[in-house]
């Protein structure tokens, strides 16, 4: 298998993987503002945050993975150092939304009262400013234009949008996903 299409595979994997834990997290628990039911819910679903945790994490480290190994594709085919840069920076908002999951489960009440640095605000930039690089990075490697386009308009229209309205914080990740579903099934197909 050559490098194109294992970073296609570990992209659309992330992809599936996070289709599977979604179902499988806390049943009522973005339902409720209440902390002390959230807490009641994470206790009385602790399997289930579990498995939809780990199912997280092996997100991260498969989107992180798949980016990683896009990242030497791009070099190989005349991306500069913006493939690298661009992988990084999409590797520490994995890991900033990794700490995420694990404190939003872990520790309730000092996640909701703000005991912890925000981490998905990091991640998030972490995020954004890794697909503009990788939007770059596909440029210099003669990867389709419009897929250029499509991840670097979205980076900067999404660090508008959460500029403007930061309450939009909790869409980045998703769209990330998204956005590497796209670019991992225009890899296979290119």
């Amino acid at each position: 298998m050559d490098v194109q299409r294992l970073a296609a595979m570990l992209l659309i994997a992330s992809f599936v993987v996070v289709v599977i834990a979604f179902p499988l997290g806390v049943p009522g628990y973005y339902q409720t503002q209440d902390i002390a039911e959230r807490a009641r819910l994470v206790e009385q679903y602790r399997t289930r945050a579990a498995i939809g945790n780990g199912l997280l994490y092996i997100w991260s480290l498969l989107s992180a993975a798949g980016v990683g190994v896009l990242a030497i594709y791009l070099r190989r085919n005349g991306a500069t150092l913006a493939a690298l840069l661009g992988a990084l920076s999409l590797a520490l908002g994995s890991v900033a939304y990794g700490l995420v999951n694990y404190l939003r489960y872990r520790d309730v009440f000092g996640f909701f009262e703000g005991k912890y640095p925000d981490y998905h605000a990091f991640g998030n930039w972490f995020v954004l400013a890794g697909l503009l690089l990788l939007g770059r990075a596909f440029l210099q490697a003669l990867l389709p234009t419009w897929l250029s386009y499509l991840t670097i308009g979205a980076a900067l229209v999404l660090a508008l949008v959460l500029l403007i309205w930061p309450a939009f914080f909790f869409m980045i990740p998703f769209l990330e996903i998204g956005l590497l579903l796209v670019i991992g099934i225009a890899l296979l197909r290119s």
